[in-house]
């Protein structure tokens, strides 16, 4: 089966409601990881907040080799937008009216 009849088959069960958030990381694994986790939970989003450049910029962050690697390419599937502040990034998720949940 072709790479695109299986992504086909399967996007109907990603969840477009769903962001991930991730405040101050530090290490492009742990960047990667994250990345790796939320696609696998099928979220199609994750927020960054602040932490190391890799993700400053969604293509550059897609074309980032290293980061490529690490996350087994999920990077290119995962839609990652960077925030400087978390106050920024609850303001932008209050404006699209999202519930905010925590966990540490």
């Amino acid at each position: 089966m072709a790479i695109r009849e299986k992504i086909k088959e399967i996007k109907h069960l990603r969840n477009r409601y769903f962001i991930c958030v991730l405040e101050n990381p530090t290490d492009i694994m742990n960047i990667a990881a994250t990345i790796r986790n939320v696609s696998a939970f099928g979220a199609e989003k994750l927020y960054v907040i602040g932490g190391v450049d890799v993700v400053r910029d969604f293509e550059f962050s897609r074309k980032n080799k290293r980061l490529t690697n690490l996350s087994v390419g999920s990077n290119k599937w995962v839609f990652v937008k960077y925030f400087n502040t978390t106050a920024e990034c609850i303001a932008h998720l209050r404006k699209n009216l999202y519930t905010i949940a925590v966990t540490s």
